[in-house]
Formats: C-alpha cells, sequence, structure tokens
C-alpha cells in the first residue's frame, strides 16, 4: 500500500484532496492508497473557517465567487470533480443568504468545507482509503524516498508523499512590538493581545467600558470590532432603509483604532457582476508582463516596469465607466477603441482622450494618494479628524452603493482584484530586483490591499454607526504607541495634541509568512533541518533580499532545502510560500472556472499520484 498525507485540512487541503481523489478516478490507478488529512483543528474545515466560531466573523469574498468543488454539480449529484457552489450550497441550508448580501458567515464556509469532504469520503474508489486523524505534526523525518511523521499523540508512521497546506501560523514578535507585548507582563492591569486569527481569540478577558486600543484597520479589525459590539449584546437599527444606528448593550469596550494612514480598509461595491464574470485586461496583459521579465532578465523595478501599467488598466476601467454612464455603451467603445488603435499605456494619455470623449477636464486615478488621502496634513482637534474621516467613509460608502459595474471608482478598483494573477507573474519567483521586491511589500501592497480587499459594504456603516455612538475612535493617522505609569498611551503624528491612555492592546493584524519567526513547532524543526530554505530574491548586483517564505519550485511546489536540495515527494502549497509567490491568503477557487488555486491543487494531486509509481 502507497501513502499519501495531507497536513492542514483547510480549504487549500480539501483542494488537493479533492483533485487527488477525482484524479485518482479518471486516472484509473488500481494500486491501493491510503490518503491522511491531518489537522490539529476540525479535520475537513481547518481553524480559520471551524464550524463553532461566531456568525460575526463575516467572509470578504463573495459566496457566489466561490467554489470548493473542480467542476459544477448539483448539491444532490455532487462528487469529487463536480458539486455545487458556496452559494448554491448556503442557499440550499440556510435562509440567510440576503441577510448577509452574499457575504458569508466563515462558519459557513467550514461546514461547506465539511461536506466537501464528506462528498469525497463517500466516493472514494475502492483501492483508496481515507484516514482523518485529529493531531499535531510535531516533526518530520525525511529520506529520499519517503517521510517518517512524528505527531503529539499517535504513532510515527511513514508516508511515500506529504502534501504541506498548513496555512496561517504565528509569529514571535520583535523591536517595539516584543517590547509592548514584554510591557504587559509586568503590569498586573495590563494585557497585550498578539495577532491571530480573531475567532481564536479570548476576549471575555476585555472588561465593559475598558479603553481597549486595536493595531490595524484591516479586515480582522472589522472582526475583532464585530465581537466585541455585535458580540456583547449590541445591536444594529436600519433608519430609512440607509443608515444604521447602534444600540449598545452596555458590555461594550471602548475602542481607540489606528493604524500608519488612519483609513480603515475601504468596502466592496455592491456585487452587479455574474458569478462566471470575468474582466479582460488591455493594457496590462499577463502576455506584456511575461514580455517585460523576459527582456529585463526577472529583475524588473515594480514602480516604473508594473505599477505605472497596471495604474493605467485601473484608470481605463474608470474612464470607460464613466463614458459609459453619461453618454452610453457607444461612446464607452469608441473610448476603448481609441485605446486599443494608439496603444495607449500611460493614465495621463488617458485622461487626455477620456476628456475629450468627454468635453471636460477629467484627472486620472492616484492609487498611492487614494490609499493616503491624510498623508502630511496635520489636524487640530479630534473634532477636526473625525469630520474629514467621516466624510471619507460616506463618500466610499455612496461609491460602493452605486455598484462594483455603475460606479466609476468601485468598478475601477475591482480591477486591482482582478489583476492579481498578472502581478503574480511580474513577482513571483523574484521576478522583481531586491529592493522593488521590499518597496512593493512595504509600500504597494498595503495600498493594493486597503483599496481593493475590503469587506462588504454593510461594514462600513456598521463602523459609521459605531463611531456616532461613540464606541468606537478611530486614531488619527501615524498612529504611534508608548507606555506610561498607566499603561500603553495611543498617539498620533498627525495630531500633536491626541493622548489616549489603554489598558488592552490588541493586535488586529495578520501575521505574515516568515520562516525565522514561525512558532510553529512542525516549521521551525523544517527549517533547522534545512528541508525548508528561506526564499532569497538575488539581484544582478549581488544585492539580495531574505524574503521569510518558503523556497520552492515552480509547480507542483518541492521545496529546496538549505543545501540545493529539491525534495521531490514533499509539496508546499499557500500561506507558507507568500513572498516566494504572491497572494497565497486566497482560500478559494471560482465557480465558473479554474484559477491558479484549482490549476496548483490539480498539479499537485497529479505528482503525488505519480510518484507512487
Amino acid at each position: 500500500m502507497k501513502r499519501i498525507t495531507i497536513i492542514g485540512s483547510g480549504p487549500r487541503g480539501m483542494s488537493v484532496l479533492e483533485r487527488l481523489v477525482a484524479n485518482a478516478i479518471t486516472m484509473d490507478i488500481q494500486q491501493k492508497i491510503e490518503i491522511i488529512l491531518i489537522d490539529n483543528c476540525r479535520v475537513g474545515q481547518g481553524r480559520i473557517w471551524d464550524s463553532t466560531q461566531s456568525k460575526n466573523y463575516i467572509m470578504n469574498t463573495l459566496s457566489t465567487e466561490i467554489s470548493a468543488f473542480s467542476g459544477h454539480g448539483s448539491v444532490d449529484t455532487a462528487k469529487p470533480g463536480k458539486g455545487p457552489s458556496f452559494s448554491e450550497w448556503w442557499k440550499e441550508n440556510y435562509d440567510d443568504f440576503d441577510h448577509y448580501q452574499g457575504y458569508a458567515p466563515r462558519r459557513y464556509y467550514g461546514e461547506y468545507l465539511s461536506f466537501v469532504h464528506a462528498v469525497v469520503k463517500a466516493c472514494l474508489p475502492r483501492n483508496v482509503t481515507l484516514i482523518d486523524l485529529n493531531d499535531t505534526v510535531l516533526d518530520i523525518d525525511v529520506d529520499d524516498k519517503s517521510c517518517n511523521i512524528i505527531c503529539e499523540n499517535s504513532n510515527p508512521f511513514m508516508s511515500n508523499t506529504v502534501i504541506m497546506t498548513t496555512g496561517h501560523s504565528t509569529n514571535k514578535y520583535l523591536g517595539k512590538f516584543n517590547d509592548l507585548q514584554n510591557f504587559a507582563s509586568t503590569q498586573a492591569n495590563l494585557q497585550f493581545i498578539a495577532g491571530d486569527s480573531s475567532s481564536e481569540i479570548d476576549f471575555s478577558v476585555v472588561k465593559p467600558m475598558e479603553n481597549v486600543g486595536i493595531i490595524g484597520l484591516g479586515l480582522s479589525f472589522f472582526d475583532v470590532v464585530a465581537e466585541l459590539t455585535e458580540g456583547r449584546g449590541g445591536q444594529f437599527i436600519e433608519v430609512n432603509g440607509a443608515s444604521l444606528i447602534y444600540q449598545p448593550s452596555g458590555l461594550e469596550p471602548k475602542l481607540y483604532c489606528g493604524s500608519r494612514s488612519g483609513v480603515p480598509i475601504f468596502s466592496r461595491g455592491r456585487n452587479e457582476k455574474p458569478s462566471d464574470y470575468k474582466y479582460k485586461h488591455a493594457i496590462f496583459t499577463h502576455d506584456k508582463i511575461s514580455q517585460l521579465r523576459v527582456e529585463k532578465n526577472g529583475n524588473l523595478d515594480f514602480h516604473s516596469d508594473v505599477w505605472s501599467l497596471l495604474e493605467a488598466e485601473i484608470n481605463y476601467a474608470y474612464f470607460a465607466q464613466i463614458i459609459r454612464n453619461q453618454q452610453g455603451e457607444s461612446a464607452a467603445n469608441m473610448f476603448t477603441q481609441t485605446v486599443a488603435e494608439n496603444n495607449i499605456e500611460d493614465s495621463k494619455s488617458l485622461a487626455f482622450f477620456a476628456s475629450e470623449a468627454l468635453s471636460q477636464h477629467t484627472h486620472p486615478l492616484d492609487l498611492a494618494a487614494l490609499a493616503r488621502p491624510f498623508e502630511g496634513i496635520k489636524f487640530d482637534s479630534s473634532d477636526s479628524w473625525n469630520q474629514h474621516l467621516v466624510k471619507l467613509l460616506k463618500a466610499d460608502l455612496a461609491a460602493a452603493e452605486n455598484g462594483n459595474l455603475g460606479s466609476p471608482l468601485k468598478s475601477a478598483l475591482d480591477v486591482l482584484r482582478n489583476s492579481r494573477d498578472n502581478l503574480r507573474a511580474a513577482i513571483d519567483f523574484g521576478g522583481l530586483s531586491p529592493q522593488t521586491h521590499k518597496n512593493f511589500l512595504s509600500i504597494y501592497m498595503p495600498i493594493i490591499t486597503l483599496l481593493s480587499a475590503g469587506p462588504p459594504l454593510f461594514r462600513t456603516k456598521q463602523l459609521l454607526a459605531l463611531m456616532d455612538a461613540g464606541i468606537v475612535s478611530i486614531v488619527p493617522p501615524s498612529m504611534d504607541i508608548t507606555t506610561s505609569r498607566n499603561g500603553y498611551v495611543l498617539m498620533s503624528g498627525a495630531y500633536d495634541g491626541y493622548k489616549r491612555n489603554i489598558t488592552t492592546l490588541i493586535d488586529a493584524r495578520v501575521p505574515v509568512a516568515n520562516l525565522q519567526l514561525d512558532e510553529n513547532q512542525l516549521t521551525r524543526n523544517l527549517y533547522d533541518k534545512g528541508v525548508y530554505s528561506s526564499f532569497v530574491n538575488k539581484g544582478e548586483n549581488g544585492d539580495e533580499f531574505v524574503t521569510g517564505g518558503v523556497n520552492v519550485t515552480d509547480s507542483p511546489f518541492n521545496p529546496i532545502g538549505k543545501d540545493g536540495t529539491v525534495y521531490q515527494h514533499i509539496f508546499v502549497l499557500g500561506i507558507p510560500t507568500e513572498h516566494t509567490r504572491w497572494f497565497m491568503q486566497s482560500g478559494s477557487s471560482r465557480p465558473a472556472h479554474w484559477i491558479d488555486f484549482m490549476i496548483d491543487a490539480d498539479n499537485i494531486a497529479k505528482s503525488a499520484l505519480n510518484i507512487l509509481g
């Protein structure tokens, strides 16, 4: 009997499992195969999607855009390679689809993954066995042809191949944040809650009316806020079918939340697109990026080679929608035809032709300015800051309510999401020079995330209601954190008079992949023995950038050890390889067509089966 082991059973692990069994059926493999699926949380769900978590944790991807099956089929006839999309399963099992506007509680996705798991298990070929193992893998002893897997509670066992889909981990802190964490241990009345999956944080330690600081204004910020408000019995009440007011329960803390920009992540536009929608690039094309990468010998400058083309693509969509809204489809088609005929690739020229079409001067979008609207501005009072922020959030909400097609702004920013594959073509496996790779991660990726990866628009409505109720306060830009005899102190570089004393500090940022800081014992052991090594982006002039992501080959993503050994019977997929590849946080494939998520899973599944001989 041959054995394949999958470590981690979240969306990546389940996609590999589904493709393993689907391929085992279609390839008509006759030898006996044992698949072991291991997770130290709920097997078939993983920890991020655990179906016991609160409904307050909401996905930021529309359920209509998600499927864990590699082909489309119904709930009743589902099998490996053919099954319902997440939204179809949701509507079959719950009646609250409209209440959540198609953005599901994360626990529902965990239940959907369990459905996929059950379907796969029920359809196994006679020669394939699936064993679920609820345990923690501590180490793997690797030789040329097999792996000895060592678990916390189970006996060690040998496996011919191992597929690592371990997902999010936690990192130890360095520098200032290490000091802030350690400071809490010296004061009896203080708490520091480290960054992790929000659903695994014990919020019961936060007292009602306590002054609480939150670091980060991204998606996890909305999770933390939801659990400390709605999760404590507060209610949002709709007014005139539009805005919300918040009715407190009295159990909420006072939340002071901030980041470098001071801007909460913007909401996604109301969906107007069919589930099989696919954007066709006109300027920032995959072929153009691939050609540039060859010409520059994999040493692209992100700003001049990539960002300018991406921003032009965003403005192409932006101007086309403005023209469409004002003058109709025919005029929009004339504009896009003019762009193609003149081979326009820059935002300034696009603005010129759009201005001619509209008979009025039109400015292109500046993505950096959109993401940092308060850059360089000083505020003289909390009221002044709050007025500016509320105005910005209401404008963003109005654009979002106009839809991801009808709103020129939101339709254009949706193109950022649609451009991830083309960005990968530029970035993955050292496509950027080392310095601009660093710049991408520290400067450009936060811009892309803030503008395009936001929550459903009802989250922004809720935030405005919480701000109006005095439950949530957003710290002015350039938040800084220091300590005093009374605890933590929040300050702002944009308002010299800002100062808030807090007793609990919550890090609401999602930890990023970093082999050197990862606290997972399995990851540490594989790194220490050299099976895992960090991907190093090496430049033409001898400069280099040690990324912290697991160094892997191109598909099927075998780890490259410290000594250069390629471990062909081990595969590493998803978040651990972040920085070697880009945007590995994506947790699903599309119902209508395969994207890299499912393509990667299929390639690994086929490779693992071929190794078995």
